[in-house]
C-alpha cells in the first residue's frame, strides 16, 4: 500500500518537473520506482517501520535525488567544489545567461555549501528559479533546482511526504 500510495503522488511530482518532456517524466518515475524497489528490498520492515515512525520526509528527500529526478544533486556537507560544479552544470542545461557571482575570488576554497548555495539562489530566483534544499536527515545536501512558476505545488508535494525545505535564504 506505502508503495502505490509514494508512486501515485511521485507521478505528479515527475509530471510537474518535466512539463514539456514526456520522456524525461518517464525517466524520472522509472529511475525513482527502480530506487524505491531496491531500498524496500533491502530492508521491507525498515521501510515500513521509517513510514511509520514519521520519517517519510527523510526517505523522500534522499529518493528523490538518488532517482535524479528533475534537476537535483547530492553532495558532501564539506563538499564545495561539487556545490560550484553542479550550480554550473545546471545552469548551463538549464540555458540561463548567467556566470553566478559567489562575492569571493574562490568560492571552492572560501565558502561552505551552505554558502554557495544562498549566495546562487539569490541570482536565480532573479531568474525565474529556486535552489531548494530538502532535508534527509543525513549530514549531505539534498538540492533541486525549479522554475518559480511550479514553488506552490512543488511544495504541495513535499509537504505531503512531510519534507522539509530549506529556502536557501
Amino acid at each position: 500500500d506505502h508503495f502505490n500510495d509514494i508512486m501515485q503522488v511521485v507521478n505528479k511530482l515527475a509530471k510537474l518537473l518535466n512539463p514539456d518532456s514526456i520522456e524525461n517524466m518517464e525517466t524520472d518515475i522509472s529511475s525513482f520506482e527502480e530506487e524505491l524497489k531496491e531500498w524496500i528490498s533491502e530492508d521491507e520492515e525498515g521501510f515500513v517501520e521509517r513510514i511509520e515512525d514519521g520519517e517519510i520526509g527523510y526517505l523522500m528527500a534522499d529518493l528523490i535525488v538518488r532517482s535524479n529526478m528533475g534537476n537535483s544533486f547530492w553532495i558532501d556537507w564539506k563538499d564545495s567544489e561539487s556545490a560550484v560544479g553542479f550550480l554550473e552544470n545546471v545552469v548551463e542545461f538549464e540555458g540561463l545567461d548567467i556566470q553566478l557571482d559567489f562575492a569571493v575570488k574562490d568560492p571552492k576554497n572560501d565558502l561552505r555549501p551552505d554558502q554557495i548555495f544562498v549566495r546562487a539562489n539569490q541570482q536565480l530566483q532573479a531568474l525565474g528559479y529556486y535552489l531548494l534544499g530538502l532535508t534527509s536527515g543525513n549530514d549531505a545536501y539534498h538540492e533541486i533546482l525549479i522554475p518559480s512558476g511550479i514553488f506552490e505545488p512543488f511544495m504541495d508535494i513535499m509537504e505531503h511526504f512531510d519534507v522539509m525545505v530549506e529556502l536557501n535564504d
